[in-house]
């Protein structure tokens, strides 16, 4: 996947992955939402759908924070307060325990407003906010929402096609 370098390149990219990903959670059973057999963002753990979700609005809520305390010029803490780089496994597992109690619809709901808030806020912004100056490490806003959540979106779509075929689902 080539990183995008516009902000129309980028809402692509999020809009894209963001459908392709909810087509394939569309075909999801009902029976399967709470299926605890997903290998999870963590080693030793597994996930249901309904925390793959949560793992996905977890990391738009993180980017609309970043993007939030960016543009109010306060400080962005990478990945988020509290946690590393290097403890992503265990920012994952929060998410999971963040939302745990939130109905399959209603976490999809949760995400695709958060997903919808995110890309007003970037279709608001220019290509200079979005690509201009160091955001982390030398890597600009924009490159960071290009990882999380764009291609995130779509690296949660294989993890849950590989997992239905693995059930016979697909």
């Amino acid at each position: 996947m080539t990183e995008p370098t516009s902000k129309d390149e980028l809402l692509k990219e999020i809009n894209t992955n963001f459908i392709k990903l909810g087509l394939e959670l569309d075909t999801l059973p009902p029976v399967l939402v709470n299926d605890k057999s997903i290998q999870a963002h963590a080693d030793g753990v597994l996930m249901t759908p309904c925390d793959l979700v949560a793992h996905a609005l977890g990391w738009t809520e993180l980017a609309l924070k970043w993007f939030d305390n960016r543009l109010a010029g306060r400080p962005v803490d990478l990945p988020e307060t509290g946690y590393c780089w290097e403890q992503i496994d265990r920012l994952a597992l929060a998410f999971y325990a963040e939302y745990n109690t939130a109905p399959f619809k209603q976490l999809r709901a949760s995400f695709a407003e958060s997903k919808s808030r995110l890309t007003k806020r970037i279709d608001a912004s220019d290509n200079a906010v979005l690509f201009g100056a160091s955001f982390r490490q030398g890597r600009t806003m924009g490159q960071m929402l290009h990882r999380y959540p764009a291609t995130l979106y779509e690296d949660e779509r294989i993890r849950l096609r590989i997992w239905k075929k693995g059930l016979g689902w697909v």
